[in-house]
């Protein structure tokens, strides 16, 4: 391994698809799994085809015979171990499956289009999905048949090939680590050991110091392995280097040929691509004896990739993204950042701006290293590495030369080097350091030489380009017909030739002359000009901020521009350096650009065109997202940069992209938390913008900053702004979510003790504002905007006008059944709490969309065209007609409640409403609110019943006994004890006690079954805990130890999903929501479920935060959060952690936490003991905890029953805390 050196950094790794097919050559418990994985979901899908309709019964039997037919193929096989699979036979098995599969489905569509326009058009739907679904799951495990992965599995010869640097030794190395970690036998060799062109087997036995021949060493090795029942596989790494490229190509075949007489072993080599034709190659029909695979680096996942590089080498991450394709490199990668450092930065200089400094790092780094002398031994001051390097490429482009010979190359490397050493082979060295790379060229017919250039094109092409500007040159003259640049910008095909000298002169030319190559190119077609200006916008990136000037402007907007392709490469430009304070074109200048249009201008190619999908992708404006959306310490980071970065996401807001959209207002939160005093600064830069959706979202990040910032020192100046910005006018801002964030900003700094300069009761509603005049009738909206299919005009794109209409229409807005999902389900359902009439404020929203924000079918129709319809389910990305939709309904919630009075905070108004004074106090009755902009998850842990976890809170092992059902059901001896459930001890010996938790015990699920489709043993528990009173204490366990808690008649957590997460305990709507009508009596008077005339009060010890809002679409699924209850959390003196779901004291200790948010556990809310039986102490409470339970066999069609004598146990139990231990009882029924 240490032989490696650079090219194996387990500290650095980053797993890759590619490192999937080594589990083939393996043939061990992870190539199983694949396979067993993939007929699961298989099994699992072809169960849910169970529907017995006349006539498919027999198609139906065909496809089980068939499924049947498989399984028992798939059992006859060992996946493990070395007998041959016949892939061909479960190939022909998956085809009968699919024309089994094929003629079911065909069934369902000839009857489905047969009955095209009946009422049951669509009767089977649901089979036509679900077998869809199964197709694809036979389509995968097909496609695995098929793969390399499973040929390695017959065959396990394999040969990756890869570009210098992309990774290959790290890969086989990383293997080798883990395998030997498994208890895997494996070998590495590596190329560079075999330093004669002699039999590899002779060179081999040397470096291993055999004493024995290759077939008595191959044998031991398969003995070896035949005995673990694994693999035995040899690695040699880089058969090109050291005289690989001498002896291999003979000697290759052979040796793969003798090693495949060992049925137990395998074998890995790697080799560069450009060597593959001189020593592997394809003609020679190696093929039929291995498997060939393309190691391709960090393609995809550049941005993950470098992130963890970065982290490592405690280099800050740049505030661009990492766009370039030398960063697919790991290598460079590498020597990238190790340069860095080694320089002693811990960020990329600059802003990532000056391509010619990242090369001067990488060229002093390595030149540090070799002026040592236990390697060249030189003097420091003399920069040897530079030096050769510009002699090479003077060598290179005198010649015309693609490379140069290695021997010329060690040549004018040692007239360099011996001057200043008396060591020698610097070329070597460069080639080790990895500045050089040596490959093997194609001369002529059967001769090759080996040559060397610069291990990066993009150094080389600077490098080249360096040498050809640092002479004394005159450029008009160099770029006429008869210079020397010329030849690399004469005509459309030279330009896509030398694209790496393009992109090398357009950064170099304005550093060096303040020109700009495209002042050279008039005589271009428009293919060269292309190039031109892609290679210019590219620049941007990365030269000097000093060379961007307003001149630019007039090209960009001229030529730039005019072309789709490097249109869009601008904006990508613009928003990959939108945090680089003093950049031309950074945030401001796309402020500038976007802030005076209209919105309906820029909804017409912003937000539609270019922001549509942006996050399906990993261009600038996701990884900008994905960089700002973190709770890491931005510190490094200068406030400059961030309210840059925030201007760039502000502009996201008006997305119709709901994915975009919220996670940018995450992103925003995440930047302004601790750089709270940016804030009014930003809300200023966008005061006045024409779209309510940005403004709307700006709010909202300024109320999930000041909810989340440890420093408050701020928010007077951010309440002062906001209240004169909002409150204090003629007209309060008509957006009734906008002004909630607004008002909840301020109510928090009361909350927090901060002076106000002004009457807080301003800030609270009802507020002012001007209700709608009289609205259209719906003859004359149709007049006005309603287009005719029937028209001459007419075209497709139009009927996105249409739909506005459509859609807008409430549940009785134009008769019965005609209504639109967003006007009766999202429009009409939000007025349900006011006395109004629906059917009004419909029509006067979709007059607003027209003639008030500005919708305009040319331009906006043939983009709302294409958004597919999904029904009332929400749709990640809308149409801008939505979007207006949307600014429609929250203006016309905000006039209503200001001048509606007849009002119900109850769900729904009605004429005799008894209670006439209530009012409107928040969009949390009715619920309205889209996102909760104070809690920074995505999602919280995913619980695999198959994974068993061993949590120190919990272990949830799987059901294993030889017991029948009733027997298991009866048996009271494997009821875990509850003591050790409720009271419990992390890992460094600290005792918790659970206060709610739901801990579950399964069998283990057979292949092919859904949890819940086939009969299993089952055992749950429901633990809640309660304070009560000291006074009432013994009494009250008294009773608890008499009662029966089934039937959940004991009080319980709720879940609020109407409140932010970090609204409880302070802000408004908590307050409203802690009413007996809501169950939000902290203190509850409970008797048993009898009635009997015992009554005591009890306090829940958990709240329940759950947010599962559909359209909230910076999540992936339903987020439910356990929490303290009020009075601890006040009493306690805990405050929220910077981790969602954790509770800490005032010395940052972690006091309380969810189990699920960050651990792929079951939900148990967790306090450290000692702090709450102190907190129990102080408040003379004390704590009981109840359990209800089952032991039950469930699932399928059996139910309950189906002969067996008991259907299940019933368990329920109460526990204290006595003496500091848990004591208490189960109580057991069986029925």
């Amino acid at each position: 391994m240490k032989a490696l050196g650079k090219r194996y950094t387990p500290e650095i790794h980053v797993e890759l698809e590619i490192s999937k097919i080594f589990d083939g050559i393996s043939r061990d418990e992870h190539f199983e799994k694949q396979i067993t994985n993939l007929l699961d979901t298989l099994l699992i899908r072809y169960g849910k085809i169970y529907n017995k309709n006349e006539g498919e019964e027999k198609l139906l039997r065909v496809l089980e015979e068939n499924i049947i037919e498989f399984r028992k193929l798939f059992d006859s096989n060992s996946f493990q171990g070395i007998s041959t699979i016949d892939y061909s036979i479960f190939l022909e098995s998956i085809k009968n499956i699919s024309e089994a599969s094929d003629k079911l489905y065909e069934f369902y569509t000839t009857i489905q289009n047969n009955n095209e326009g009946e009422k049951h058009s669509n009767k089977f739907g649901n089979e036509i999905n679900r077998l869809n679904e199964f197709d694809s799951s036979l389509n995968a495990l097909k496609s695995f048949f098929l793969s390399k992965t499973a040929k390695l599995s017959n065959l396990p010869i394999l040969l990756i090939e890869g570009e210098a640097g992309i990774g290959k030794s790290h890969l086989l190395a990383d293997k080798v680590v883990k395998r030997t970690q498994g208890g895997k036998g494996s070998l590495l060799l590596l190329g560079q050991h075999f330093v004669t062109e002699g039999d590899p087997w002779v060179q081999l036995s040397n470096k291993l110091q055999l004493k024995c021949n290759k077939q008595e060493f191959l044998g031991a090795l398969n003995a070896k392995a035949q005995v673990s029942g694994n693999r035995f596989i040899i690695f040699i790494d880089a058969i090109n280097e050291g005289k690989g490229r001498y002896f291999w190509g003979d000697n290759l075949a052979p040796f793969i040929h003798l090693i495949s007489q060992y049925e137990w072993l395998g074998l890995v080599l790697s080799i560069r691509s450009s060597y593959v034709d001189l020593i592997a190659p394809r003609e020679q029909g190696l093929d039929e004896n291995l498997v060939r695979y393309i190691h391709r680096g960090f393609l995809d996942i550049e941005y993950e990739a470098s992130k963890l590089f970065f982290d490592n080498f405690g280099i800050e991450l740049p505030s661009v993204p990492l766009l370039h394709p030398e960063f697919q490199n790991p290598l460079f990668l590498k020597l990238f950042c190790e340069g860095l450092h080694k320089a002693g930065y811990t960020r990329v200089p600059g802003g990532f701006q000056g391509i010619s400094a990242i090369i001067d790092f990488f060229i002093n780094s390595s030149n540090d290293k070799l002026q040592k002398p236990s390697e060249l031994d030189y003097p420091k001051n003399i920069n040897i590495v530079k030096r050769a390097i510009e002699a090479l490429m003077k060598e290179k482009l005198e010649n015309n030369r693609q490379y140069i010979e290695y021997e010329k190359a060690y040549g004018i490397c040692e007239i360099i080097l011996k001057d200043f050493s008396s060591k020698r082979n610097l070329v070597d060295a460069l080639i080790s350091e990895g500045v050089l790379s040596k490959n093997i060229f194609y001369v002529q017919q059967g001769k090759h030489e080996e040559g060397v250039y610069l291990a990066y094109e993009r150094f080389e092409d600077h490098a080249s380009v360096s040498y050809l500007l640092n002479r004394d040159i005159d450029l008009e003259t160099e770029f006429s017909k008869e210079g020397s640049l010329f030849q690399f910008i004469k005509d459309d095909s030279s330009c896509y030739t030398n694209r790496g000298i393009i992109d090398a002169l357009s950064i170099q030319l304005p550093e060096k002359y303040s020109r700009e190559l495209y002042e050279f190119t008039n005589h271009l077609g428009n293919g060269g000009k292309y190039v031109i200006a892609e290679s210019f916008v590219e620049s941007l990136l990365w030269r000097k901020i000093e060379t961007m000037h307003d001149g630019l402007h007039d090209y960009i907007n001229e030529v730039v521009l005019s072309f789709q392709g490097t249109g869009d490469q601008f904006w990508d430009t613009m928003v990959a350096v939108s945090a680089i304070p003093n950049h031309q074109f950074n945030a401001l200048s796309l402020h500038k650009n976007l802030f005076n249009r209209s919105m309906a201008d820029r909804d017409s190619w912003w937000s539609s065109s270019y922001l549509s999908r942006q996050m399906e992708w990993s261009g600038s404006v996701k990884r900008l997202v994905e960089w700002s959306w973190s709770i890491e310490d931005r510190k490094y980071i200068s406030d400059d940069s961030i309210l840059l970065a925030s201007i760039a996401l502000t502009w996201f807001l008006c997305s119709p992209d709901r994915v975009l959209r919220d996670s940018s207002t995450k992103a925003l939160v995440c930047l302004l938390k601790n750089r709270l005093y940016l804030v009014v600064e930003l809300l200023k830069k966008f005061e006045g913008i024409n779209d309510p959706y940005i403004y709307d979202r700006l709010f909202a990040a300024s109320y999930g900053a000041s909810l989340r910032t440890d420093d408050t020192k701020a928010l007077p100046e951010l309440c002062n702004y906001i209240f004169e910005t909002i409150f204090n006018k003629k007209e309060v801002y008509p957006h009734i979510l906008l002004r909630d964030y607004a008002r909840s900003i301020i109510e928090y700094a009361n909350h927090i003790g901060i002076k106000l300069d002004f009457d807080i009761v301003k800030a609270r509603p009802p507020y002012q504002s001007v209700f709608p005049e009289e609205a259209l009738t719906n003859e004359e909206l149709d007049t006005r905007y309603k287009l005719d299919y029937d028209s001459k005009e007419y075209k497709d794109y139009h009927r996105s006008q249409n739909v506005i209409l459509h859609s807008m229409t409430t549940e009785y807005g134009r008769g019965t059944g005609g209504y639109g999902d967003f006007g009766r389900y999202t429009f009409q359902s939000a007025l349900r709490a006011w006395n109004i009439n629906p059917n009004v404020l419909s029509n006067k929203a979709v007059e607003w969309v027209f003639e008030k924000y500005g919708y305009d079918v040319e331009k906006h129709g043939r983009f709302d065209n294409n958004i597919p319809w999904t029904g009332r389910r929400a749709n990640g990305l809308e149409r801008i007609g939505k979007k207006y939709q949307w600014l429609a309904l929250y203006e016309i919630l905000a006039r209503v409640a200001d001048n509606i009075p007849d009002f119900s905070d109850r769900g729904r108004y009605w004429d005799d409403e008894e209670e006439s004074d209530r009012k409107y106090d928040g969009p949390w009755e009715p619920y309205i609110r889209d996102i909760d902009p104070t809690l920074l998850i995505k999602d919280t842990g995913s619980v695999n019943e198959d994974i068993p976890t061993d949590f120190w809170w919990i272990n949830t092992a799987p059901i294993e006994t030889e017991l029948s059902d009733d027997q298991w059901i009866s048996n009271e001896g494997d009821i875990p004890d509850a003591g050790e459930i409720i009271s419990v001890k992390d890992n460094d010996g600290n005792e918790w006690l659970i206060l709610e938790g739901y801990p579950e015990w399964a069998e283990k699920r057979q292949l092919g079954e859904e949890k819940y489709d086939v009969p299993h043993k089952r055992m749950w528990w429901q633990i809640r805990s309660y304070l009560v009173k000291e006074e009432d204490y013994k009494e009250f366990i008294e009773w608890t130890d008499q009662q029966n808690f089934w039937g959940r008649w004991m009080p319980e957590s709720r879940d609020r999903y109407e409140l932010f997460y970090r609204e409880s305990y302070w802000s408004p709507g908590y307050k409203f929501f802690q009413q007996d009508y809501y169950d939000g009596i902290p203190w509850k008077k409970i008797r048993n479920q009898n009635y009997q005339e015992e009554e005591f009060e009890v306090m829940v010890t958990t709240d329940s935060y759950m947010w599962e809002k559909e359209f909230d679409f910076s999540k992936e699924q339903t987020i439910r959060i356990f929490k303290p209850t009020q009075h601890i959390y006040e009493k306690m003196n805990l405050f929220h952690s910077e981790k969602d779901g954790e509770f800490i004291d005032e010395n940052g200790h972690l006091v309380c936490f969810d189990s699920s948010v960050y651990n792929n556990s079951k939900q148990f809310l967790l306090i450290k003991k000692e702090a709450f039986l102190k907190y129990l102490e102080q408040e003379k409470l004390r704590t009981v905890w109840t359990m209800i339970g089952e032991k039950q066999i469930i699932g399928g069609s059996l139910g309950r029953s189906h002969g067996r004598k008991f259907n299940l146990m019933e368990l329920s139990g109460s526990f204290r805390l006595e003496a500091k231990a848990i004591t208490g009882n189960v109580q057991t029924k069986l029925e």
